[in-house]
């Protein structure tokens, strides 16, 4: 089982990774999202699904081998996080591009960082951890409920939000890490 720890951590690696190169190799502004500069080129589009794709399976792998037996999580979290994979899935396949799958993205987009809320939300009310990785999840959740706000309510905010997404991806991240090391 322990064989299994780390693979969160290269997952998490993985995609920092493919998201730098993304941001750096197809350049755009704040006001696009990921899966905007994914897009951008056919290029773009495969390489970071592929990349993402991966680091999905390592995230799995961890999960259900490691994580979820640690801590001896229930059947409805691991539906919860599984739901939260296919959508993450779901949004990689789909392309954000001008044409009628955009609304299918940006659904599934925005079904897998609600979904991903609840996942942080569970992990911090019903699951044993540390003191420390309690208060990084009630942060996380402090900065997800933000940014939601934020991109629903404060329409000029939308300018920066590959930094929102990337704040969001990271306080889910940094917990998972947090819950795992310490």
């Amino acid at each position: 089982m322990m064989e299994y720890k780390h693979l969160g951590l290269i997952s998490i690696i993985f995609v920092w990774c493919a998201l730098l190169l993304l941001i750096t190799k197809w350049r755009g502004n704040n006001a696009l999202t990921i899966s905007r500069h994914a897009s951008s080129t056919k290029q773009a589009y495969m390489i970071f699904g592929i990349a993402i794709s991966f680091s999905i399976v390592l995230y799995h792998i961890f999960l259900t081998n490691w994580f979820i037996p640690n801590y001896k999580l229930s059947s409805e979290f691991e539906i919860l996080v599984n739901t939260s994979n296919i959508f993450l899935l779901l949004t990689l396949l789909i392309p954000d591009s001008d044409s009628i799958f955009r609304k299918i993205h940006r659904f599934t987009a925005h079904s897998f960082a609600f979904s991903l809320l609840f996942v942080v939300m569970y992990l911090v009310l019903w699951v044993d951890v540390s003191f420390l990785t309690k208060v990084i999840g009630i942060f996380a959740i402090c900065v997800m409920i933000a940014i939601w706000i934020l991109f629903y309510f404060v329409k000029s905010s939308r300018r920066n939000i590959l930094i929102y997404q990337f704040l969001y991806i990271f306080s889910f991240q940094i917990l998972i890490l947090s819950a795992t090391y310490f």
